[in-house]
């Protein structure tokens, strides 16, 4: 509704708004009532779009898939970074070793991965 509201503030400082294209003028009634109408249907067509996107998440969730990126390691790469921290090298040469970034070894070693 940010339209609507910067119109009401130009509005109250006696600025106009005259589209030319579609020949609407907010300083009559009519333009006022065509501009909110068509604000209106704008965030109504978002919600249904929020809505649907919402509901498609849902149904993809329930048969069983999810999105996002794919993980970059696997169990057996992650139980040996835990291997090789474990065994005292450093978050650097673990990722080095791993060709992976020093945040992913780091998720790996506190479980957030």
């Amino acid at each position: 509704m940010d339209t609507l509201r910067t119109l009401t503030d130009l509005d109250e400082r006696g600025i106009g708004v005259e589209a030319l294209d579609l020949d609407l003028d907010t300083t009559t009634a009519a333009g006022r009532l065509v501009v909110r109408v068509m604000a209106s249907l704008a965030e109504w067509e978002r919600d249904l779009l929020i809505e649907r996107t919402r509901e498609g998440l849902e149904a993809a969730r329930r048969q069983g898939r999810v999105g996002g990126r794919p993980r970059a390691l696997d169990e057996k790469d992650q139980a040996a970074i835990k291997a090789s921290l474990e065994a005292g090298l450093s978050v650097a040469d673990v990722a080095r070793m791993h060709g992976a970034s020093t945040r992913t070894i780091s998720r790996v070693k506190s479980g957030t991965y």
